[in-house]
Parts: C-alpha cells; sequence; structure tokens
C-alpha cells in the first residue's frame, strides 16, 4: 500500500520523498492484558501511532495497575501490526518503579511522539504520584529484517533443549554462583517456570524466557530490586496459566 502511494504521488507530480516523511510507516504500541479472539493473554497489542498516520503525530493511552501494592510495570515499545504483541517488533523495554503502596486500578498514562525523523519519545507518567519516566529511541522508523522479527521465537529455541536444570540458562560459573546466591524465593520461581516452559503457550513461554533472562541480568548487576519486580512478573504469568 505504502509503494502505491508512493506511485501515485509521483503520477500526480508530487515529491515522493516528502510524503514518505509525513507519514509513519509502522504501527508503534505496548502490550497489556486483555483479549485476543475472546481468549484472555497479557500480551495483547495495543497501538498508539498507527501505520499512515500524519507526523508529527501523538497519543496518549490510559493502562491500570494490575494489584495492590505493584511496585513496578514493564513498559515495551513494540512496532507492527499483529494483534499479539510477541509477533511483532520489540524495539525496546523500560522498567518502571511505582510509588509505595500503589492499589490495584491506578492509572498510568503513556505517551507517544513521533516525529518526522522518526524520533519516538516515550513516555509514562503514573497519576497518583506524578512519578515518570522518559526514553528516546532515535531509530523508530529503522527497517527490521525477517530475522530480527523472528528472533525472539529463535530465542526460545536456543533456550531450552534437553536439560531440565538452569543450566541452559546458566552458561558459564560466575551465573551459576549468581543463581546459588539468590533469595529461596527467586531460585523457586525461576525453577516453577522451567518446570512448566516447555507445556506453556508460545506468547507465555517467550515472556517467561525474557524475565528469566532479566532476573540473571539484574543478579549480574547486583540489583536485587530489579531481580525482585522481574520475580513477580513471572509469577504472575505462572498463575495465570495455572496447571495448563
Amino acid at each position: 500500500a505504502l509503494g502505491a502511494a508512493i506511485q501515485a504521488g509521483r503520477e500526480m507530480g508530487m515529491d515522493s520523498s516528502s510524503i514518505l516523511l509525513d507519514i509513519t510507516p509502522y504501527t508503534f504500541g505496548t502490550s497489556a492484558m486483555g483479549a485476543i479472539n475472546g481468549q484472555p493473554t497479557h500480551t495483547m497489542f495495543v497501538p498508539l501511532i498507527r501505520r499512515n498516520t500524519k507526523l508529527p503525530a501523538s497519543k496518549s493511552e490510559v493502562f491500570y495497575t494490575m494489584f495492590d501494592g505493584q511496585e513496578a510495570a514493564e513498559i515495551k515499545v513494540y512496532q507492527g501490526e499483529n494483534q499479539n504483541a510477541v509477533d511483532n517488533v520489540l524495539i525496546n523495554k523500560y522498567m518502571f518503579r511505582l510509588s509505595n503502596n500503589t492499589p490495584s486500578g491506578s492509572p498510568i498514562v503513556l505517551h507517544y511522539d513521533l516525529d518526522i525523523n522518526g524520533i519516538l519519545k516515550m513516555e509514562a507518567t503514573e497519576k497518583q504520584s506524578g512519578r515518570k519516566i522518559h526514553a528516546v529511541i532515535e531509530n523508530a522508523f529503522a527497517s527490521f529484517s525477517e530475522e530480527e522479527i523472528s528472533k525472539s521465537r529463535q530465542k526460545i529455541n536456543d533456550a531450552w533443549g534437553d536439560e531440565e536444570d538452569l543450566s541452559e540458562f546458566n552458561s558459564d560459573k560466575e551465573t551459576d554462583d549468581d543463581f546459588a546466591s539468590l533469595p529461596h524465593d527467586i531460585k523457586v520461581v525461576i525453577q516453577q517456570a522451567q518446570a512448566k516452559l516447555k507445556d506453556a503457550p508460545e506468547e507465555d513461554r517467550e515472556e517467561m524466557v525474557d524475565l528469566i533472562e532479566d532476573i540473571q541480568d539484574a543478579v549480574k548487576e547486583g540489583n536485587l530490586e530489579d531481580a525482585n519486580a522481574y520475580k513477580k512478573e513471572l509469577d504472575e504469568i505462572l498463575f495465570y496459566i495455572g496447571d495448563e
């Protein structure tokens, strides 16, 4: 459709380069709890700035915390058109620390700004406290290859095989030592996640692998606060999928 628009513009004597700069060739959004084809999921894609929107463009969307005392929310920025976020391109993700004693249903406003140069600015605001995080993505218009689009699926295939221990996630002694030093509740959740990994739905499986890797990274950096936040997200997925 975009190619046809360029061709039509040229036939009308218009400058096709200005047409390309004046609209976004991609949809940008995030993921949230919702339903796909009537089935509940935590990876529903929520578009904020849709493909072919005139630039510059701004859009805000309100989301809500899931439970009392929620300490953090992970903001994921996706590029794509699929209603399931895991089938789109994950551009980046950000951990948003919330204020203490946040009740369930507390609003978080997510705002995107996209300019003609492909610079995407993200801002998340916790309405209760006014706390904010900001991020700037310089190359939001980057063309992603098919290999990059399927990266997450390949990561799943690489991450689990015949072994039923944590060695598939811990590739060196340093990481093994880090895991051994983890608080017991984090180790238990990781072990539970691995036990359910092969039988989990694809979108849940991918999220579980991402969170286990996030926990590893946080532990390596000595950041137990982040590790605990990721652990809670992993725990929520395990509760959600239950005995499936």
